[in-house]
């Protein structure tokens, strides 16, 4: 528990998406993009050693939430507020103080603002969705950006109003 796990992929090992309804901009999840920092479960046969190894039988990418500060400017906002993209600044360690582009869509839930447009820099903000780690460029609402980078597609973004 909580030690370092070797996982060994292969040819047959499957690749799939909890949850693949929100994934709106249809972005692959396989060998070629796994990630650090994404939450992912693998099943399969666990051999124990130096070091302690898993052959993948499956591999699956589920949401998660990731916390950290909104860097202006906005990548894009639709004419609805809601669709579009931030930058977002993980306060985790594990992502090296570098952005994850989030992309939001027409029913992506906001809590504590409106829309996009509410976005500041004064307080944290939660985005909860799936975590893609994308090898080159990704176009995901008219947006393209380069890679390779950390694509999130946000079903939630929660971000405390100043006056909270």
């Amino acid at each position: 528990l909580r030690s370092a796990l070797t996982v060994n992929l292969s040819d047959t090992t499957v690749f799939k998406i909890i949850r693949p309804g929100i994934n709106e901009a249809n972005l692959t999840f396989d060998a070629s993009n796994l990630g650090v920092g994404q939450a992912v479960v693998v099943h399969g046969p666990f051999h124990t050693g130096v070091p302690n190894t898993l052959d993948a039988d499956g591999v699956a990418l589920r949401p998660q939430a990731v916390r950290g500060q909104y860097s202006p400017p906005l990548l894009g906002v639709g004419s609805d507020g809601k669709t579009g993209g931030f930058d977002l600044v993980p306060c985790s360690d594990l992502f090296r103080g570098q952005a994850i582009h989030v992309f939001t869509f027409a029913d992506t839930e906001f809590y504590g603002i409106s829309d996009l447009n509410g976005l500041n820099t004064m307080t944290a903000v939660h985005a909860k969705g799936l975590l893609f780690s994308e090898p080159g460029p990704t176009t995901v609402n008219g947006i393209t950006v380069t890679g390779p980078s950390m694509v999130m597609e946000a079903r939630r973004v929660h971000q405390r109003s100043m006056g909270d």
